[in-house]
């Protein structure tokens, strides 16, 4: 058996861009495809979290951005939201965790991968972690807003 080559943080920061998904766990080099219909949820997703964040001034959503939840781990989740307390201009990646992390799970995930990116994001301070199962292109998100005569869910 091969031993794995690890990366550093400042390794893995100048890898070329090859169109492909780019973690770091523990040192090793993750690379995953990103299919369509994916990138079309997470865009859907975002959006969706995006306007009730913008709405009530609460921090900035993210798509795919990188996360150092510790020194040899960066995980980029689909979707993510910081809080405006925490919000920072780095360079590489945030330094910690994001206040809400969501994984949207593609067919071909395997459950043991995904069980240990929520506990990173978890274990890194990430209050909430969505795993979010893909759906089809003719769904709709569903949101609740207050409204006098109660709750209404609005499209």
């Amino acid at each position: 058996m091969t031993p794995k080559t690890l990366l550093s943080v400042e390794e893995f920061a100048v890898l070329p861009d090859d169109g492909m998904k780019h973690e770091l766990n523990k040192g090793e080099l993750i690379v995953t495809a990103l299919p369509t219909r994916h990138g079309a949820c997470q865009s859907r997703l975002g959006s969706a979290i995006r306007e009730f964040v913008v709405l009530h001034g609460l921090g900035m959503v993210y798509i795919a951005s990188g996360y150092r939840l510790t020194p040899h781990t960066v995980r980029g989740p689909d979707v993510s939201f910081v809080r405006t307390s925490r919000l920072q201009d780095p360079d590489e990646y945030f330094d910690g965790a994001p206040d809400l992390a969501v994984e949207i799970v593609s067919p071909g995930d395997d459950a043991s991968d995904l069980r240990e990116k929520i506990k990173q994001y978890l274990d890194a301070g990430t209050s909430v972690v969505w795993g979010s199962i893909r759906v089809p292109a003719r769904s709709r998100f569903t949101r609740p807003t207050r409204r006098s005569e109660g709750w209404v869910s609005r499209t």
